[in-house]
């Protein structure tokens, strides 16, 4: 099994926003008790999304690092979102560098891979992977930064 894992600084981002809207909300929700008057906007509702917010980011944070970015697994690769997407590596056709980004494409389908968020040194086991399943990609694109 090779996992992809998502870039330090995605996971550190998602992290240190989640703890900043955290804290936020704790002071908010400390200035309405102090500051019982203030009635527009309630501080009090202002500080419990904060809060929400902040956790939301955390349990993000949380799940990319568990589950990371792409996992291939027995020839399949998966893209570990909310709802998981999968492509079987033997039916890729094509692959194309769009926007920065790393098309897969079958027959049925397209599966967009986000070179951006991923970490530099796992992606080079990515292209190893693709290399192995998909001959074809290096003959098209063997002038592409992406070519192994």
């Amino acid at each position: 099994m090779i996992k992809i894992r998502y870039s330090k600084k995605r996971l550190k981002s998602y992290f240190l926003l989640g703890l900043f809207m955290i804290i936020i909300g704790i002071l908010f929700h400390l200035l309405s008790i102090f500051y019982e008057t203030w009635s527009k906007p309630p501080l009090n509702t202002l500080g419990i999304g904060q809060v929400s917010a902040g956790i939301c980011f955390w349990v993000i944070s949380l799940f990319e690092n568990t589950k990371q970015y792409l996992t291939i697994k027995n020839e399949v690769l998966i893209k570990h979102t909310l709802f998981s997407k999968k492509i079987n590596l033997n039916d890729i056709t094509e692959i194309r560098e769009f926007a920065g980004d790393l098309k897969l494409i079958t027959n049925q389908t397209e599966f967009v891979i986000d070179v951006q968020i991923a970490d530099p040194d796992s992606l080079q086991e990515l292209k190893k992977a693709l290399k192995q399943y998909n001959k074809a990609w290096t003959e098209k694109n063997r002038f592409s930064k992406y070519s192994i």
